[in-house]
């Protein structure tokens, strides 16, 4: 009788998991699209870099059945047979988002690389727009692109850090594609998603978010990496194996096992394992490898995306509606292991070192960031050349497939109705001041390339110099180019500088840092000449940055810190300042008072 009543206990108490789980996902859907954000609560330490990582799995899990059963409750929602659609129908413009991931801003043609010949990424500038001076709300991946989609700071989206990404209904902040998809746009997304997987509850396809064997151990979902391996074995590509009769092949020596595509990649000299017995165990993150893999270029993790991408916009050009379609490139980040033909295009004996490569970080509070006095292998001239020419390799193969990606959307005569956006989420230090990675307010890392085009809206050729913008406009611009009306936002519409009123308008752009981290410049504030940095905390004992750009563009000699003649240099440092905090006062930042306290020298 006892088994019975337990049964029964058992069954109710599904029954109400099941109704929590509808109504949870029916709340996140249904939440308004103007969210006041204005007024919230500080955000609790906790939640942050040192948040419990059982804790984010158990709300990864959470989110992403959310996110499958949405995805399939919405799969043929106002669904249009092909036969039945024209490309006419389209009244309202399309959207095409591309996104590379750790794409520094100089690593193209059109901003001045004199080695990387980057066409057609260069052509979206060429026919459009190119901001010479944008740059990433926050310079790591997750922080960078919830701030890019929602317009809002990472004070607002409470997204400070990687780890918050993983947490189910985190931001209650609409992005841009959800309040398209209210107002009718088909919306896809396809690539790289490192946000919250709630903002992934209104796209029509589904979204993979991050995640390698480990992610996938613990909560069972297909991630970005397990949807490529399964198309990689599809593929009969050998996989990497050190008892395998392939490698005894002369083709593979020296290889170990790719992190991204779990295949045999041949390391260089800059690589952590190189030079060690295939299969050696090692501890090694992603910026550890460099070589260059034996996966074929047809199916490298971009081809394979962008693919993705194009196969999607064939079909969304078929249907009645405006379409707003996103990728996100893995690549350049690391793993710096590039195919050929790429890999081959670029000889590390050609490539330029860094400026600042030697820099002694002597009047900086970036001497040991980034594991920079753990690998002085970053700072060596020669080692850091297989890294650049494996980067500009990635670069360079992102390049062939955007422009196969422009030409079907020529081909579909979906161009001259079609706004499209390429930049990056933060950029790579790639040697700059002995260093790799991001995290810090470097140009080399904070940086990124922006260019739009749109037909009929923007002046072909238009470029916007001097100018500071940042990653959170971009949210208020897509809504405003595409008719979807005013929303709120951190951010302000670029339209303003396009035009021909542009010249008259004075700007700067504000980056953040995790605002917990207590030893690192938590803010940032760029003007056409002058950068200053700061810790958010009144009586931090990090020291202020104050670089002028103008004269010192490689970022060598802080004006204040240990600078003998920092007195000299403080009123510039009060004038960035007082603009940081007006800033500060506009976004309604929780560290307003603490900044205003924080004595300049």
């Amino acid at each position: 009788m006892k088994f019975y009543n337990i049964m029964a206990v058992a069954s109710i108490l599904a029954c109400c998991l099941t109704l929590l789980n509808l109504y949870l996902v029916s709340r996140i859907e249904e939440s308004p699209s103007h969210a006041r954000v204005r007024g919230m609560e500080p955000h609790k330490s906790n939640c942050y870099d040192k948040h419990d990582c059982v804790q984010q799995l158990e709300e990864a899990k959470q989110a992403t059945k959310m996110l499958g059963y949405t995805r399939n409750a919405r799969k043929t929602e106002n669904a249009v047979p092909a036969e039945k659609s024209t490309k006419k129908n389209h009244r309202l413009p399309n959207l095409l988002f591309i996104m590379a991931d750790q794409l520094r801003y100089d690593a193209l043609s059109a901003m001045g690389n004199s080695i990387l010949y980057t066409p057609n990424i260069d052509s979206i500038a060429k026919d459009g727009v190119n901001f010479e001076l944008c740059y990433s709300q926050c310079p790591v991946c997750g922080p960078a692109r919830t701030c890019l989609m929602t317009g809002r700071t990472t004070e607002h989206t409470k997204i400070g850090s990687n780890g918050n990404i993983f947490n189910a209904n985190h931001t209650h902040i609409p992005c841009y594609d959800k309040i398209l998809s209210s107002q009718g746009y088909a919306t896809e997304y396809y690539g790289k998603w490192h946000s919250p997987l709630d903002q992934a509850l209104k796209y029509g396809n589904f979204v993979t978010p991050v995640g390698g064997p480990k992610m996938i151990k613990k909560y069972g979902h297909h991630t970005m990496q397990s949807q490529y391996w399964e198309y990689l074995d599809k593929q009969n590509i050998p996989k990497f194996s050190s008892s395998s009769e392939s490698l005894d092949n002369p083709e593979y020596n020296g290889t170990q096992e790719n992190c991204i595509d779990l295949r045999p990649y041949k390391t260089n000299p800059l690589d952590a394992r190189h030079g060690l017995e295939p299969g050696t165990e090692a501890v090694v993150r992603q910026p550890d490898y460099h070589g260059i893999s034996t996966t074929p270029s047809q199916h490298t993790f971009t081809a394979f995306q962008a693919r993705q991408c194009i196969e999607a916009m064939k079909r969304l050009a078929h249907e009645d509606r405006p379409f707003s379609l996103h990728l996100s490139f893995h690549s350049p980040h690391a793993p710096m292991t590039p195919s050929e033909p790429f890999a081959s295009m670029y000889d590390p004996s050609d490539m330029e070192t860094p400026a600042s490569i030697s820099d002694p970080m002597d009047n900086s509070p970036y001497e040991t960031a980034n594991g920079r006095l753990e690998h002085p292998e970053y700072a060596d001239p020669k080692m850091i050349k297989y890294m650049i020419a494996n980067y500009y390799a990635l670069v360079k193969e992102i390049d062939e497939w955007v422009g196969k990606i422009l030409a079907k959307l020529d081909e579909l005569e979906l161009r001259e109705n079609t706004m499209v956006i390429f930049t990056s989420d933060h950029g790579e230090m790639l040697g700059s001041h002995g260093m790799r990675e991001k995290n810090i307010f470097y140009e080399e890392s904070v940086r990124v390339p922006l260019m739009i085009r749109f037909p009929g809206e923007i002046t072909p050729g238009t470029v916007v110099a001097g100018k500071p913008v940042s990653h959170i406009d971009l949210f208020a611009t897509i809504l405003d180019y595409l008719g979807a009306g005013k929303h709120d936002s951190d951010g302000e519409s670029l339209r303003k500088f396009i035009g021909e009123d542009g010249e008259d308008y004075e700007t700067f752009a504000v980056s953040e840092w995790n605002m917990k981290e207590k030893n690192t410049p938590n803010l940032m504030i760029r003007n056409k000449r002058w950068k200053f940095m700061c810790p958010c905390h009144a009586n931090s004992k990090v020291m202020n940055v104050l670089y002028d750009l103008q004269n010192d563009p490689y970022e060598m000699n802080n004006l204040l810190g240990r600078n003998p003649d920092k007195k000299k240099y403080a009123p510039q440092g009060m004038v960035m300042k007082e603009q940081l905090v007006l800033w500060l006062e506009k976004v309604g930042s929780q560290c307003i008072e603490d900044v205003k306290k924080r004595q300049i020298i």
